[in-house]
């Protein structure tokens, strides 16, 4: 048994909506990471210093900190994630000796 979310999806899926729910499935995850992306991209382009090249040519790199600050809110969504999983899967679950 395969416990990836795509085949959750389809599993639970009555069988004449299985091709619809598994696009809509796909279409989410993909338009959610595209939004991912820009928010991230929008932090580190904010976020730049310029750095001396040699001579008179200056470039601008993207400021360690702007990592950090992704990584950071990667870290903090996934522990989110979990909380609520665990939160749901706690109330689906019976209590012994209640």
């Amino acid at each position: 048994m395969s416990a990836t979310l795509p085949s959750i999806v389809v599993t639970r899926a009555p069988g004449d909506s299985v091709a619809i729910l598994s696009g809509l499935y796909n279409t989410i995850r993909s338009a959610a990471g595209s939004v991912a992306a820009a928010v991230f991209a929008v932090v580190m382009s904010a976020m730049v210093t310029a750095s001396p090249q040699g001579g008179s040519e200056r470039t601008t790199v993207v400021a360690e900190s702007a990592y950090t600050i992704v990584w950071l809110v990667c870290a903090g969504l996934a522990l989110l994630v979990a909380v609520l999983a665990i939160g749901e899967w706690h109330k689906r679950v019976p209590a012994r000796g209640r």
